[in-house]
C-alpha cells in the first residue's frame, strides 16, 4: 500500500517538472488545471447566487445583515386597540422562531416630536403664488418638485435596525439609561428637503427657544452632517400647547433600509416617555433628566447686596445682569415691545399678574391667556432676581452656561454661588416624577399620577396600584405598526425550527392567518395585515426570487453534466496513456484494487490542489468585482437613497461551504475514475499482458 502511494505521488509530481520527456506525462497537470477552473466556476456560482439573493432582499425588502428581511405589518381593521403587551406575549408563544418589533410613527401634524418650522403657525396658510424657495417651512419640496412627508419612527434600541445604525461609522455612543437623547437622521432626505435657513429662523424667532440654543446654531451649513445635535420640539406636558425645545445627539445615516421614506428614527424608550407626559395630566416631564427625577430653576436671586460697598454692589449687580441678558430676561418694568435673543416680544401679560415680583400679588391667567415664556429681571436696593412663570422654568444647563463666564459658579444642585460678598441662590422647582420604561407600551409612574381622574384612568394596567402600592404600571395606546424579523435564531429557540428554515411566503401566510380571542367569547380576531408598500415590494421580491430559483436548476444541472463529461474525457485520456504501466504494475504483484487506489490518490491530489488554486483565484476575482461595485455610481446612489448596506456581490464563502464543494468534486472524480477504469478493462483485466500489448 505504501509503495503504491509512493508511485502515485512520484508520477503526479512528474507532471509539474520542467522536463518530462513525453507529452503524456503532463496529463495530471491538465487534470489539475481542469479542477482549478471547475472549482473557480463553482465558487463564483455559489457566491453569486447567495449574493444575488441577499441583494434582492436588501434592495426590495430592506434586509439587514443580522436581522434578515423585515416583514412590515399593520394591525387589522378588526383590532382597533392595536398591538398590546398581551398581544405581543401571545405572539412570542405562537411564533417562537420570529421577533416582533413594535414601532410608532409620528407624522408632521403630531405634537410629540416636531421639527422647528415644520408647520404654519397662527393659522397662516401658504401662499400658492410664491416660488418653492419662498416657502417659510423648514421642510418642503426639493429642487425637482418632489415632496416627502416628515416622518419620525420610534423603535426599541435593541431592534436590528438600531443595532445596524450603531454599527455605522461615526455613530455616537448611546446611554441606555432611561430615555436616550439621540436620534438617527436620514441624510438623503435632509439634503433634499431640509431648509436650514428656515429651520434656524423658526428657532431664533421663537420666544420659547432658549437663548443658548439659538447662539449654538451656525449661521449656515453646506451639509446636514455639520449639525452634531438636532433641536426638536418635544411635548412635555398634558397641555397640547406645551412644547419645549430639546437637543438630541444625531447620527447621520445616508438612508434607512426601509420601504418608506423616514426622516428620523428615535428610541422607543424616549418616545414613550414623552407620550406618558401627554397621557397623564398630573405628569410633567423634564426630558433632560431622561426619565429620572429632575429639577429646573424657577428663580435666581442675589441677596443682601445692600450690605456690600457701593463698588462691590455695582460690580456684582453688573455680573448678575450679564446672566440675565444671557438668559433672555427682560426688566420687570419693560412695557414696550422689544427683541429677546432675536425673537420679537410684545407684552401680553400685565406686570401685576403672573409675573409680579411679589408672588402674593400674582393673578391667575384669564381664559385664553398664555403663560409668559420670558423670565423677568428685577432689581431693588437689597437684591436682584430673575423670575420665571411656573409653566416655563429655566433648565440648569441654561443657567450653568450663562454663569460660567461670570463671577458666579454653578453647583450641580443648588444653582450659582457668588464669589463676591453677596449671596446668589437658586429656587428649584419640585422634582419631576420618575418614569421608567418597562417595555413596549408600558411605563412605571407613581400611583397618584396613574390614578388621575379622567379619560386616561382606564390606562392603568390591571393589578397595579392595588394594596397601597406607591408605583404602578400604566399602559399607553397600542401599536398600529410593527416589523417581524425572521433572521437570527433567538436565545432559547429550538434548533429544530430555526427561523432561517422557514420560507418568507410561509411566514407571511402564518402572520396574516394568525388570530387572537376577541372581546366576545369565542370570537377570533385577525391581528395583522401587510403594509401596502411592503406588500408591493414582497410581490416583486417573490417574482425575482422565483426566476432565480427556476433558472438555478437547469443551470446547475447543466454545469454538473458538463463537469462529469469533461472530467471523464480527461481521465479516460490519462488512463489510456498509462495502460501499459498499469499492466507492468499488475505483473509485479500489484492487485487491481491497488491500481485503482493509485488512481484515486492522483485524482485526490489534483482536486485538492485545484480547489486551493481555484479558491485563491476566486478571492482575487471577488475583491476586484466588489471594488468595482463600491466605486460604482449606481451603488453609491442606492446607498444614499434606499440605505443599501454592504454593496458587495461576491461574498466570502464559509469554510464549511468550501469543504462541501471540495468533497463533492473529489468524490465525483472518484466515481468517474472508477467507472472509466472498469470500462477500459484496467481494474478488471484478467491478464496483465493484455494491457501491455494494447
Amino acid at each position: 500500500m505504501l509503495a503504491v502511494a509512493r508511485i502515485a505521488l512520484a508520477e503526479f509530481a512528474k507532471a509539474f517538472a520542467p522536463r518530462t520527456g513525453t507529452p503524456a506525462a503532463r496529463d495530471f497537470l491538465w487534470l489539475t488545471v481542469f479542477f482549478t477552473l471547475s472549482a473557480f466556476i463553482v465558487f463564483v456560482g455559489w457566491s453569486a447566487r447567495a449574493g444575488v439573493w441577499d441583494r434582492f432582499e436588501q434592495v426590495l425588502l430592506g434586509a439587514l445583515p443580522e436581522g434578515g428581511p423585515p416583514i412590515r405589518v399593520r394591525t387589522h381593521i378588526d383590532l382597533p386597540q392595536g398591538i398590546l403587551p398581551s398581544t405581543a406575549a401571545k405572539f412570542a408563544k405562537d411564533f417562537p422562531q420570529l421577533s416582533l418589533v413594535p414601532l410608532r410613527e409620528f407624522q408632521e401634524s403630531d405634537e410629540v416630536f416636531n421639527l422647528p418650522g415644520l408647520i404654519f403657525g397662527d393659522g397662516a396658510e401658504p401662499d400658492k403664488t410664491k416660488r418653492i424657495d419662498d416657502s417659510p417651512l423648514s421642510w418642503g419640496i426639493d429642487k425637482y418638485g418632489t415632496s416627502a412627508p416628515f416622518i419620525v419612527m420610534a423603535l426599541p434600541t435593541d431592534s436590528p435596525l438600531w443595532r445596524w445604525i450603531e454599527q455605522r461609522p461615526g455613530a455616537s455612543a448611546r446611554d441606555d439609561k432611561g430615555a436616550p437623547l439621540v436620534v438617527a437622521a436620514n441624510r438623503s432626505l435632509f439634503q433634499k428637503h431640509f431648509r436650514y435657513d428656515k429651520f434656524r429662523k423658526a428657532i431664533v424667532g421663537d420666544l420659547a427657544a432658549p437663548c443658548g440654543l439659538k447662539s449654538s446654531l451656525p449661521e449656515q451649513i453646506s451639509d446636514p452632517r455639520e449639525l452634531k445635535t438636532l433641536p426638536l420640539r418635544v411635548r412635555e406636558s398634558f397641555a397640547d400647547t406645551k412644547q419645549v425645545y430639546q437637543s438630541f445627539a444625531v447620527d447621520w445615516v445616508d438612508s434607512f433600509p426601509l420601504p418608506e421614506q423616514v426622516a428620523l428614527i428615535v428610541p422607543l424608550q424616549t418616545a414613550e416617555t414623552v407620550l406618558a407626559a401627554a397621557t397623564w395630566p398630573d405628569f410633567d416631564l423634564y426630558l433632560e433628566g431622561r426619565g429620572v427625577p429632575a429639577q429646573r430653576i424657577s428663580e435666581l436671586r442675589l441677596k443682601n447686596i445692600d450690605l456690600l460697598s457701593d463698588a462691590d454692589r455695582n460690580s456684582v449687580t453688573a455680573e448678575f445682569e450679564k446672566v440675565a441678558a444671557c438668559l433672555g430676561s427682560l426688566p420687570i418694568e419693560q412695557i414696550a415691545p422689544t427683541s429677546v435673543c432675536g425673537a420679537p416680544w410684545t407684552p401680553i401679560i400685565a406686570n401685576d399678574s403672573v409675573m409680579a415680583k411679589d408672588a402674593s400679588k400674582r393673578k391667575p391667567l384669564s381664559a385664553g391667556e398664555a403663560p409668559s415664556v420670558i423670565s423677568l429681571f428685577a432689581k431693588t436696593s437689597f437684591d436682584v432676581s430673575i423670575t420665571t412663570t411656573p409653566e416655563w422654568p429655566m433648565r440648569k444647563e441654561e443657567v450653568r452656561r450663562c454663569t460660567e463666564r461670570t463671577r458666579f459658579v454653578h453647583a450641580s444642585d443648588t444653582g450659582p454661588r457668588s464669589l463676591a460678598a453677596g449671596d446668589a441662590v437658586a429656587e428649584l422647582t419640585p422634582a419631576s416624577a420618575e418614569v421608567r420604561w418597562k417595555g413596549p407600551s408600558r411605563v412605571e409612574l407613581p400611583c397618584d399620577i396613574l390614578k388621575t381622574d379622567g379619560p386616561t384612568a382606564r390606562l392603568l394596567e390591571k393589578g397595579s396600584c392595588e394594596g397601597g402600592e406607591a408605583r404602578g404600571i400604566g399602559r399607553l395606546t397600542g401599536y398600529t405598526d410593527a416589523m417581524v424579523y425572521a433572521g437570527a435564531q433567538k436565545a432559547g429557540q429550538s434548533s429544530e425550527t430555526p427561523a432561517a428554515s422557514l420560507s418568507l411566503d410561509d411566514i407571511v401566510t402564518g402572520l396574516l392567518e394568525w388570530t387572537i380571542e376577541g372581546a366576545r367569547a369565542g370570537q377570533q380576531q385577525h391581528v395583522f395585515r401587510l403594509d401596502p408598500t411592503y406588500e408591493s415590494a414582497l410581490v416583486r421580491f417573490g417574482v425575482l426570487s422565483t426566476i432565480v430559483d427556476k433558472m438555478a436548476v437547469p443551470l446547475g444541472g447543466g454545469m454538473l453534466v458538463l463537469y462529469l463529461v469533461l472530467s471523464g474525457v480527461i481521465l479516460a485520456t490519462t488512463f489510456l496513456h498509462r495502460r501499459s504501466q498499469y499492466g507492468l504494475l499488475l505483473m509485479n504483484g500489484v492487485r487491481p484494487w491497488g491500481v485503482e487506489f493509485l488512481v484515486l490518490i492522483q485524482i485526490a491530489l489534483g482536486c485538492t490542489i485545484g480547489c486551493i488554486l481555484g479558491y485563491a483565484i476566486f478571492m482575487v476575482a471577488a475583491l476586484e468585482v466588489n471594488s468595482w461595485l463600491k466605486s460604482s455610481e449606481i451603488i453609491h446612489k442606492a446607498a444614499f437613497i434606499i440605505g443599501l448596506d454592504a454593496p458587495t456581490f461576491l461574498g466570502n464563502l464559509t469554510p464549511f461551504s468550501v469543504v462541501v464543494i471540495w468533497v463533492a468534486m473529489m468524490f465525483a472524480g472518484f466515481a468517474i475514475g472508477s467507472i472509466i477504469l472498469r470500462i477500459q478493462g484496467i481494474s478488471t483485466a484478467r491478464a496483465p499482458i493484455d494491457l501491455i500489448k494494447s
